[in-house]
């Protein structure tokens, strides 16, 4: 059974979930979810987005249809992205969804300069930036990460939320 499991990769605990359109996609940056469901929570509570499939990199869960990425840490959610744009990084179409601070939408489509995020987001802990992308940093009660990664031109490409132990 070992074998098989080695020659045919880790199982697809996604494969039986099926999508609740009834449910309505929402990172709220200010309770660190997506949909209600926080970091931290159990893997299977994000079923209700259907399957997923392993990322190229095998270290995360794509929804492909979604726009939406998770990372599985010990059955537990580790980490939550949203790709309102195509990435090079991952292989899922944009966010189909709402951000969030709060309960009040970001309009994430209409940023198009650096201090626009700023406006919107609040200053960053940390910046970091190379030709290809600008990654604003956000940390959170000690606990959190935020991160987004911005086009050259400024267009939010990526989202993400991380909890990290210190």
């Amino acid at each position: 059974m070992r074998f098989l499991r080695d020659l045919l990769g880790p199982r697809n605990p996604t494969l039986g979930w099926v999508r609740d359109p009834s449910r309505p996609l929402v990172l709220d940056l200010e309770t660190n979810s997506l949909s209600g469901v926080p970091l931290g929570a159990a893997f299977d509570s994000l079923e209700f987005l259907g399957p997923a499939q392993r990322s190229k990199h095998g270290q995360l869960w794509e929804f492909s249809n979604l726009g939406v990425v998770a990372e599985e840490e010990s059955t537990r959610i580790g980490s939550l992205f949203v790709v309102p744009i195509p990435d090079e990084n991952f292989g899922v179409d944009p966010y189909t969804g709402v951000v969030a601070i709060g309960s009040q939408p970001v309009p994430i489509s209409w940023i198009a300069r650096e201090d626009d995020v700023i406006r919107v987001f609040g200053k960053p802990t940390r910046r970091d930036e190379d030709s290809e992308e600008t990654i604003l940093f956000y940390e959170v009660g000690g606990r959190v990460v935020r991160e987004i990664e911005l086009t050259p031109e400024a267009r939010i490409k990526t989202i993400a939320i991380y909890s990290y132990r210190q």
